[in-house]
């Protein structure tokens, strides 16, 4: 054969595919290098190299693709070096002898003409060679399949590495995004990866745009997605409960991480990726601003209510600024005394930010409502270091549901400039208030901002104290 296999190691159970041998169930591609492609490139001998996946029919794909780059390397380079050889080109007759022969350069006619002939027969070898390794790994009928394609996607992502680190996806990371993939199945079929169009991947967005927010009722009822992938294609979700055009970007670079990065520039599985020259247009919708009226009605209404996390959330939320995951993820021990300025404080650990890690005073009007009172209530007989909030599985139920007391209130879902009124609007209007009273620097820290236009002599001097923060929070009064 043109290119000799090596014994491989036995592939029980599975198909025999050439120039492979398998290591618990991943193929390998192990292949000698023709010596004119070792002279010419920096190719070992032998080539041995994992094709990082189980799939028969991916392997099969990427020894198809391999081989037959070898070989189109090696008939350019022979023929490089015979044209080389020759004063001019020589031409074969079908049955391999010349056509004409072209003298050499020696002189010596009947020896030229007779190196000439060998090298025709070298040339029909080669030719008959090649033909013969197409057929012996000839791509099975319908090529990759999408479903393959994704699980292939999905084994190299895990592997992927980045400056020596794991650069693989969390199990709930990964299972948060590929979902999206799962959609992509639904809505195209398991089609062959190549009959994937950009028109398919433009129905998909189509579809995506019209899917619901599936963490809030009655769509977290219903765990099918094809349930709502079907409501979807037919746009029967009401346009509130649709997700957000950020979502659907998300989605679209996870489809060219696919098939731009992995299938086409990484696996050369395809010519172009379908996704290529579309865009999807993303629109945030920034949050609205409370007016201090409409904080002193949040607040009027959650400090008539009965002791609950929500509750203190909600409270917590409108006397410091906190993100919304901040405020979720408090421990009891959290909740801090500064006998230096005799002032409690929260101590946020970290969030969004290096600089979310941070000392936040407890404003004298939360404590006047009882906070301390219940915080000490959750911790007799408690660890310290359990949660100091746990009616909420994750922190996205704290926006569901603050939307329903902005309801009960008559407080608009937008404002005038279409800006959405939410929970994060709370932390809005606590920098508004701040920023107008304080120093730039103190209110930055106090919520957790990256300090910006910092001095360099304050930079040799220490930490911000507790007291330097109490005017900032102390400011707000609604």
């Amino acid at each position: 054969m043109f290119l000799p296999v090596l014994q491989t190691v036995p592939q029980t159970g599975t198909p025999k595919i050439p120039y492979t041998f398998q290591r618990n169930g991943v193929y390998y591609l192990r292949v000698r290098i023709p010596k004119i492609i070792q002279e010419n490139t920096n190719l070992p001998p032998i080539m041995r190299q994992s094709l990082q996946t189980k799939s028969s029919r991916i392997a099969i794909t990427l020894v198809n693709k391999f081989i037959n780059h070898l070989n189109d390397m090696r008939i350019s380079l022979m023929a490089k070096s015979i044209q080389m050889n020759f004063a001019s080109v020589m031409t074969f007759h079908d049955n391999g002898k010349p056509q004409s022969l072209t003298k050499y350069d020696s002189g010596n006619n009947k020896s030229d003409a007779e190196n000439a002939i060998k090298h025709s027969v070298e040339l029909e070898k080669l030719n008959i060679q090649h033909r013969v390794t197409d057929e012996l790994v000839k791509l099975e009928e319908g090529g990759m399949r999408l479903s393959e394609a994704i699980e292939a996607y999905k084994d190299w992502k895990q592997k992927d590495t980045k400056k020596g680190k794991a650069k693989g996806l969390s199990d709930k990371a990964a299972k948060a995004r590929y979902i999206n993939f799962e959609i992509l199945l639904l809505a195209l079929g398991d089609k062959d990866i190549e009959a994937i169009s950009g028109a398919d991947i433009q129905s998909v967005i189509s579809v995506l745009e019209n899917m619901p927010i599936r963490n809030i009722k009655p769509y977290c009822d219903n765990k099918d997605l094809s349930v709502w992938v079907s409501a979807a294609k037919t746009r029967e979700i009401p346009e509130d409960d649709l997700v957000s055009s950020k979502t659907v970007k998300e989605a679209f670079k996870d489809y060219q991480s696919l098939f731009s990065t992995f299938l086409t520039k990484t696996k050369f599985l395809l010519k172009s990726a379908p996704t290529a020259g579309l865009k999807v247009d993303f629109e945030s919708q920034s949050y609205a601003c409370f007016s201090n009226q409409q904080m002193k009605d949040v607040v009027d209404f959650w400090a008539k209510k009965e002791d609950s996390d929500y509750k203190w959330i909600i409270l917590l939320g409108a006397y410091t600024g906190a993100r919304r995951g901040d405020i979720f993820n408090l421990k009891l021990s959290s909740v801090r005394f500064d006998a230096a300025c005799n002032r409690h404080y929260l101590f946020i650990e970290g969030g969004k930010t290096k600089a979310a890690r941070r000392k936040v005073p407890i404003h004298n009007k939360l404590i006047a409502m009882g906070f301390l009172d219940f915080v000490t209530r959750l911790s007799t007989n408690r660890d310290l270091e359990q949660k100091l909030f746990k009616s909420f599985k994750t922190s996205h139920y704290i926006t569901s549901k603050f939307r329903i007391c902005l309801d009960s209130l008559s407080i608009p879902k937008i404002n005038d400039e279409l800006r959405r009124y939410s929970f994060h609007s709370l932390r809005h209007a606590v920098i508004t208030e701040m920023a107008s009273c304080n120093d730039y620097q103190l209110f930055q820290r106090v919520v957790g901002h990256k300090i910006t236009k910092l001095g360099v002599s304050k930079i040799y001097t220490s930490e911000f104290k507790l007291e330097d923060y109490l005017p900032v929070i102390d400011c707000l009064d609604w």
